[in-house]
């Protein structure tokens, strides 16, 4: 059976006060790993998260991983979570779902009907994205996470 591959997300948290000792800044440690990332196959979403390029195995996302404590050894130190997930075969960004259910809600403050058109809008949203259910995606991140810590 073939590995399957799948878009991966890589978040993390750092210890700000260890970077500083380690490193000599509060920030040169997020710098760092922007970098990296980037040069290996990722992209920043936000803060301390970023996202595959392309569908990986759940060994190449390891591997990665590896790669990035054997290069940056101060991280022993500094990270304080590192976790992996995986979105499937799509990236699931519900950006516009949400910018169209908060419009939609604060257009019709006054509105009897601002609940069932915020709910309209976030539908209409979520179906031109072709997003999963919430309930399912959920379920397949757990699903994941199960397989990931095996």
């Amino acid at each position: 059976m073939k590995p399957k591959k799948e878009f991966r997300a890589f978040n993390f948290d750092l210890n700000t006060n260890e970077m500083f000792a380690s490193l000599g800044s509060k920030t040169k440690g997020y710098v760092i790993l922007r970098r990296w990332f980037e040069k290996n196959g990722a992209v920043h979403r936000q803060g301390s998260g970023y996202r595959s390029l392309a569908p990986i195995t759940k060994g190449a996302a390891t591997k990665l991983v590896r790669k990035l404590g054997t290069e940056n050894p101060w991280l022993a130190t500094c990270i304080r979570t590192f976790d992996v997930t995986s979105s499937g075969e799509n990236d699931f960004d519900f950006t516009k779902t949400l910018r169209l259910a908060a419009e939609a809600a604060s257009k019709n403050v006054t509105g009897a009907n601002n609940a069932e058109s915020a709910a309209a809008s976030a539908q209409k949203a979520a179906e031109d994205q072709k997003a999963v259910p919430a309930d399912e995606f959920v379920k397949s991140v757990e699903r994941e996470n199960e397989n990931v810590n095996e």
